[in-house]
């Protein structure tokens, strides 16, 4: 037998799944990681519950923050006496203080989870359905194959070894040079960064920390007086809600100043180009072209400052998501610049609305909503071989949100099919095609950072 077989339960869980929780937080020596990785590969039911796992965490990051509790402790340690720590035996009324302190401590923090599971509740994130969730990681055993699993995790990783492979020294990934057009090379860069970001919980202090810290010095360096992210041209909301979504994953990593003070001006920015409408559009026209189209990118990156704490964002995003609903029929489908305008289908624009109105509610919820849902499952399950990457990237990010078998097995009937269409050989192995309306903009390096994006 296998030692992976010796590590299977009756119940077909692995022993192994108690690495888990260090493994998710970073908190294995190099030796122990490289050794629980290698089970990985093999193990069907690690890969489920670390998927699961995952799930939780991220659910768990939706909870809104809480003023803190002052920490009693130190009050606690203060009040004993000098003398007791020098002691050669703690005397019994000692351990007794000690107890009494420790039962406190206990208290003080059920009190603290009962906070956060009300925040849980009141941010629509049921604190029974994240229970539940972890009892699944817990016990359940693997539903999907191991082997699909693993492929998917060795494109991921051959897609970035590709996307490392093309950065340029000073940290850009060049749009012309790919096959895109140049304007777009600080929107692309931004893809390519959330690509590495998305991917790997140690994306700043792991194996490509170079190359994506090279890619956020090239964004702020690209950064105007104003806080514009890349040049000033009519698709500039494209570039700038990119880059900003960028600097703030990166920052939800790690709380940098240089991030943080970027991120401040390109919020700035983008508040001041609204300018009132309640979205976003190509500017440098007599008649600023406001649509859905761009306004997702920068009101993305708002609802994702806002979880992290940057003020005074909550009136812009609520207008903006009053504006999307504007544009939604009464069949929950998204329009583009005016109701029951969809130049280009509404598959795409429908699926970044969800994603937007998700985010921003911290749930599903509402007839809009789960109507606009209902559109998506039928259009995911009307996709066939021919990929349309901007499409895809939406539609898999909205399904997730929704979770639920049938949305599962949605997402996972669109990642097969990018599975089979990546490139294995010739000059570019591991990225993806030019193949979608979009890809004479974006080139190669968005074809491939999007279905990273998607694979997740």
């Amino acid at each position: 037998m296998t030692d992976h077989g010796q590590n299977m339960s009756e119940a077909g869980v692995c022993s192994r799944g108690l690495d888990i929780a260090p493994y998710l937080q970073g908190q294995m020596s190099p030796n122990e990681l490289t050794l629980f990785e290698g089970h990985l590969k093999t193990c069907a039911s690690c890969q489920t519950r670390v998927v699961a796992f995952r799930k939780v965490i991220t659910q768990l990051k939706q909870i809104p923050t809480e003023a803190p509790i002052r920490d009693m402790a130190p009050d606690i340690i203060a009040r004993i006496p000098e003398r007791e720590w020098s002691r050669s035996s703690p005397s019994g009324g000692f351990m007794l203080f000690l107890r009494l302190a420790a039962l406190f401590l206990c208290v003080a923090g059920v009190g603290l989870l009962a906070v956060h599971m009300r925040s849980a509740r009141q941010s629509g994130i049921a604190a029974t359905a994240i229970a539940q969730e972890w009892k699944h990681a817990q016990v359940a055993p693997a539903k999907n194959d191991g082997q699909e699993t693993g492929e998917k995790t060795q494109a991921v990783a051959t897609a970035l070894e590709w996307l490392a492979s093309t950065q340029e020294t000073d940290g850009n990934w060049d749009a012309e040079k790919w096959g895109a057009e140049q304007q777009y090379t600080v929107g692309i860069t931004a893809l390519s960064l959330l690509a590495f970001i998305d991917s790997d919980r140690h994306a700043l202090d792991g194996p490509n920390a170079a190359t994506v810290s090279r890619g956020l010095n090239y964004l702020m360096t690209r950064q105007s007086e104003q806080g514009r992210f890349g040049p000033e041209c009519k698709e500039q909301m494209y570039n700038h809600g990119i880059a900003t979504l960028a600097l703030l994953e990166a920052y939800a990593l790690k709380k940098d100043d240089a991030f943080k003070q970027a991120i401040g001006r390109a919020i700035q920015f983008t508040c001041k180009q609204q300018n009132g409408a309640d979205s976003w559009g190509y500017e440098q026209s007599a008649v600023r072209s406001l649509n859905t189209s761009v306004t997702v990118w920068p009101l993305q990156a708002l609802i994702r400052a806002d979880s992290l704490g940057f003020p005074g964002l909550k009136p812009v995003i609520k207008r903006s998501i009053f504006w999307l609903k504007t544009m939604t029929s009464p069949d929950g489908e998204v329009a583009y610049s005016k109701p029951g305008e969809f130049p280009d289908g509404y598959d795409a624009l429908t699926a970044a609305g969800v994603v937007c109105l998700v985010k921003s509610q911290g749930r599903v919820s509402g007839g809009d909503t789960e109507k606009m849902l209902a559109v998506l499952h039928k259009s995911a399950d009307e996709q066939g071989e021919s990929i349309n990457y901007y499409s895809w990237y939406f539609l898999t990010q909205a399904l997730q949100g929704e979770g639920g078998e049938q949305s599962d097995k949605l997402v996972t009937r669109l990642q097969r099919t990018l599975l089979a269409k990546q490139t294995r050989s010739g000059p570019c192995p591991g990225s993806w095609d030019l193949s979608d309306q979009w890809s004479a903009s974006g080139g190669r390096v968005y074809t491939t950072a999007m279905s990273v994006l998607s694979l997740q």
